[in-house]
């Protein structure tokens, strides 16, 4: 597998720019998950032009088990409840997070201040700069197939082969450079990793 290493998130968008230019899109979308994802969808979108969006999505958490995914929730409402999840949507537990993630959903948004591009009949392409279980990004391919779009592809700095096998099930394909045998975590991939605030996020959009 391979094993690239990248100077940092811009080095790395370059890359993911460089191969997603070689393709065909028709009035492409992309989504950055932030936040780290962001920056990297910012180059990407620019280089195809593209449109620049955020794709939001939130685990919902097991009861009595915060660390354990479930799920997801985007903020659109849709919800899905993965198959190994040991519960149901009549579970007040369940039904409680679900709501406290709906709020803190449309919280950001309303942060991050503009109205969401229309996905319907597009190719949406969703960036972020590594999944370390892929989960995430997963809910992030639900919500955009809910939003009728016309194709999804997944582009990412780096992530584990056994993720990418997976993520490649639920979108249509998937870019990712890096895939290191011993993946650890996304920050291994790159010689400068710093952390993207919410206002970082909030200029990019602006433009």
């Amino acid at each position: 597998m391979t094993d690239i290493r990248y100077q940092n998130r811009q080095d790395a968008a370059n890359q993911l720019a460089h191969i997603l230019a070689g393709r065909q899109w028709s009035a492409p979308v992309v989504l950055g998950i932030p936040r780290g994802g962001v920056p990297m969808a910012s180059i990407v979108a620019k280089r195809l032009g593209a449109a620049l969006d955020v794709v939001l999505v939130h685990k919902i958490r097991a009861p009595g088990n915060p660390e354990y995914a479930i799920g997801s929730v985007d903020e659109s409402g849709q919800v899905a409840l993965s198959s190994h999840a040991h519960t149901s949507m009549d579970d007040d537990a369940v039904r409680r997070e679900i709501e406290e993630e709906r709020s803190v959903l449309a919280a950001r948004r309303r942060r991050y201040g503009q109205p969401r591009q229309p996905l319907s009949g597009r190719d949406v392409i969703i960036v972020d700069d590594g999944a370390a279980t892929g989960a995430t990004v997963e809910a992030a391919v639900n919500a955009v197939r809910g939003a009728n779009a016309s194709s999804v592809t997944v582009a990412l700095g780096v992530a584990a082969p056994e993720v990418v096998r997976r993520l490649e099930q639920a979108a249509d394909a998937v870019v990712c450079p890096s895939q290191p045998a011993g993946f650890m975590a996304v920050s291994q991939a790159f010689d400068a990793f710093p952390q993207v605030s919410d206002e970082e996020v909030e200029k990019i959009l602006a433009g």
